[in-house]
């Protein structure tokens, strides 16, 4: 049991060193995907890498949430896994990290600051900081306007 542990998560860095790419989307936000997957794969590796790239396929064809449905279940597939090391807390990370674009661009964006939240908490890498600081930018502003608003209508 301990073997297909470390086996899996030999796998899976191998997957994720040398296949994740990273996705521009609006407003300067990067998403990650998995391009092409090497080596051996279980299932759950196969659908988990199927979810990442739908998520983003969707997410870049402007399919918010369809996006976000795919994004969950790849969250669900690597934590189902039950494995942790830095490279596996790195793929939970960036798949809250791409739902949290989902949900922004569905017009979710308390959603969008919770997932960027618990991405950063799990793994602090430069995509979710990225992410996270863009979000939190453009609730700040929301919140600025919709206040500027308000004082309009009430003068």
């Amino acid at each position: 049991m301990r073997l297909t542990s470390i086996f899996t998560t030999v796998a899976i860095s191998a997957i994720i060193l040398s296949n994740l790419v990273l996705a521009e989307v609006p407003k300067k936000f990067k998403v990650a995907t998995i391009k092409k997957a090497v080596g051996y794969q279980t299932n759950l590796i196969a659908t988990f890498n199927n979810n990442m790239r739908l998520c983003v396929n969707h997410l870049t064809s402007d399919k918010p949430t369809v996006s976000s449905s795919a994004c969950s279940a790849a969250i669900t597939d690597i934590e189902s896994m039950n494995l942790t090391s830095e490279k596996v807390n790195y793929l939970k990370s960036l798949s809250y990290s791409n739902r949290a674009i989902s949900k922004y661009l569905a017009g979710d964006n308390n959603g969008a600051l919770t997932d960027l939240t618990s991405a950063t908490l799990i793994d602090s890498n430069s995509i979710t900081i990225n992410n996270l600081a863009l979000i939190k930018n453009i609730s700040k502003n929301t919140e600025l306007s919709q206040a500027l608003k308000s004082s309009e209508h009430s003068d």
